[in-house]
């Protein structure tokens, strides 16, 4: 820590300037829909204040030599190198913007000399950002509503409103980490945060947002009640508040509008947009296999889902999204970064940030999001040091 105290100034308790600006970016994720002028995002302010920052530091990066480092140059030069596929290359500079973001943020923040007291701030920064959300939920709600679904809520923002299903996305952190820590450490106060957060989800009206939190959720739990002395008597704690909820499901219910609650009856996706997803899915990989070699491999480019979906819609899975449009290369090195994280995250004991991890995949599963600087926020974590040069350790406290 001294080390990195010469090189970095610190805030108190081992905190680095990089770390702090980190932090605040990681808050700032949850605010990239909030436009401040058309295509500029809070978000996209933040990152690149950060990049700045970064930059200013980048005498220090060192970039790690690891695999996910490799799968990471692969995606960004697979996001370059589809643009020479597209009709009109320009129309993909704006989501090749957002890529290039993440990605120049993650290598030079995984490069960086961060303590251990950075990486705990930027996932208390998560945390608190998912509380803002679930207080702006019930301060300052927008309505969501078409043709086959009204009565949902989201956040709103001087007239900026997030997706249902991905606003679901800002709250699996806190949702992994409070499940985890209150059963790790016996912090059941924490589980007010899960339930606040549990009613925000249910508030968007998505279901594939649901599950993924609940999830997030089930897995913090386990990983939880196995790290615990007192496996016996936390798990009659998990068997009676899944019983009081199971039991109290049609009052529960009973808060949302109707229209909201009666989407969540039956979690079946064989009905409303399940299907529609399901007849997406099938339209873009019926056109992935029926394209040329070159396409298949190098991908049609950003939004190109758009033109082979039976509704001109993206896929809502971003898998399937990726494979698409970056084609069989793009492909593989997102997934393989994901699957690294997941290692990564598992190898060192922060078993918040895997629970967190299984619950965004399986959200990103149901949308189109590879982008989500949220998403981009969880994976750097997994990484701060794992090439454990210059940087403390968590020794398995998943995050505390």
């Amino acid at each position: 820590m001294a080390a990195i105290s010469e090189r970095t100034p610190d805030f108190s308790h081992g905190m680095t300037t990089i770390g702090f600006c980190t932090g605040l970016y990681a808050f700032f994720t949850a605010f990239d829909f909030v436009a401040v002028f058309p295509g500029v995002s809070v978000g996209r302010i933040t990152a690149i204040l950060l990049l700045m920052v970064l930059l200013f530091e980048c005498s220090k990066a060192r970039v790690p030599k690891a695999k996910y480092v490799g799968a990471v140059f692969a995606f960004a030069f697979s996001c370059l190198a589809v643009l020479l596929l597209m009709r009109n290359p320009a129309s993909g500079l704006p989501g090749l913007m957002s890529y290039a973001l993440n990605i120049a943020v993650f290598i030079l923040v995984v490069s960086l000399p961060l303590s251990s007291r950075d990486k705990i701030f930027c996932e208390r920064m998560l945390v608190a950002s998912a509380l803002l959300m679930c207080v702006l939920m019930v301060t300052n709600p927008g309505s969501v509503g078409n043709e086959w679904a009204t009565g949902r809520s989201v956040v709103n923002i001087f007239g900026s409103q997030q997706d249902p299903n991905q606003l679901c996305g800002y709250f699996i952190f806190a949702v992994a980490f409070c499940s985890y820590r209150a059963f790790a450490k016996g912090n059941f106060w924490l589980l007010l945060i899960v339930a606040f957060s549990f009613y925000a989800v249910l508030l968007t009206g998505s279901r594939g947002g649901l599950l993924a939190n609940m999830s997030a959720c089930v897995a913090g739990v386990f990983f939880g009640l196995s790290g615990t002395k007192h496996k016996m008597a936390y798990f009659a704690v998990v068997a009676g508040l899944f019983l009081l909820v199971a039991l109290g499901v049609d009052e529960i219910l009973s808060l949302l509008p109707p229209s909201v609650a009666s989407r969540f009856s039956s979690l079946s996706l064989d009905s409303g947009a399940g299907s529609l997803r399901f007849e997406a899915w099938e339209d873009v990989l019926g056109a992935y296999l029926s394209s040329d070699l070159i396409h298949q491999l190098f991908g049609h480019g950003y939004g190109s889902t758009m033109q082979v979906t039976f509704n001109g819609l993206v896929a809502h899975n971003t898998f399937i999204e990726v494979l698409y449009s970056f084609g069989m290369l793009g492909f593989l090195a997102f997934s393989l970064l994901l699957l690294f994280a997941l290692i990564a995250a598992f190898r060192k004991k922060n078993y918040a940030l895997v629970a967190a991890l299984v619950g965004f995949y399986l959200l990103i599963a149901t949308l189109t999001d590879s982008s989500s600087k949220t998403l981009w926020v969880m994976l750097t974590l997994a990484f701060l040091d794992s090439d454990g040069e210059g940087v403390e350790t968590t020794s398995g406290d998943g995050g505390r």
